[in-house]
């Protein structure tokens, strides 16, 4: 299933998508010259898609926006649609990132699959409002900090006074506790209406014999006693 929120939401939470604008990259402008190459690789996304492509960066010739032809996100390199003429002023905007996107995807699918199997205890998955499916802001805030956290705390932690709690572990001791509640009935997931989404049944297994037939004689069970529920669940 996908995930709730972008790895651009993610690396945005955790501080490490990190916006250039207006930047003069390396190359000549000689009339002829369609590649150029930026200061900071690699490229990210920046329109909340999950794909890095030529949408994802925008060049100005003059202060006007010109057609990318390709990019390669890896090296920072941009190769436009027709060559600047000579003494024209190149310009690019574009975000980077210096953290492993591999890596951000495997933390993602961590915190998802965490959220995930916490909220299907309680709520029908996809989750699900009067009007079709629905996702709250709550649980978009959830899958940003427990990934970021899930980032810092475990791959990008420069140490530091260790009987403090880092950023990372604080996101992700309120990300949990944030489950538990949910779990626990304690918070509810609403709509924009501020409606409950679609729950499951309360979980409560219903059946006999149960905690009042703890004392009961044989004779008054009905039958032969072979279970006594002696405490309450």
């Amino acid at each position: 299933m996908a995930n709730y929120v972008s790895h651009e939401e993610v690396l945005e939470q955790a501080g490490f998508q990190f916006k250039e604008r207006g930047e003069i990259p390396t190359g000549l402008v000689n009339s002829s010259n369609k590649d150029y190459y930026v200061a900071h690789a690699p490229f990210v996304d920046r329109n909340y898609d999950d794909v890095v492509d030529t949408t994802d960066v925008i060049v100005y010739v003059n202060g006007v926006a010109v057609s990318v032809a390709s990019i390669v996100a890896a090296e920072g390199k941009v190769t436009l649609s027709a060559a600047p003429t000579t003494g024209a002023v190149v310009t690019i905007d574009y975000d980077w990132s210096n953290l492993d996107q591999a890596v951000v995807a495997t933390y993602h699918t961590q915190a998802h699959d965490q959220i995930q199997s916490t909220l299907n205890v309680v709520y029908v998955i996809p989750l699900q409002s009067t009007g079709g499916n629905y996702v709250p802001d709550m649980v978009k805030l959830l899958e940003k900090r427990l990934t970021a956290g899930f980032l810092l705390d475990k791959e990008y932690s420069v140490g530091g006074d260790e009987t403090k709690d880092t950023r990372g572990q604080l996101w992700i001791k309120w990300a949990t506790q944030m489950l538990k509640d949910i779990l626990d009935r304690k918070v509810q997931l609403m709509d924009a209406s501020f409606i409950v989404l679609t729950q499951r049944n309360s979980g409560i297994v219903k059946a006999w014999p149960d905690n009042s037939t703890a004392t009961q004689d044989e004779q008054d069970s009905g039958g032969d006693v072979h279970v006594r529920m002696k405490q309450n669940f």
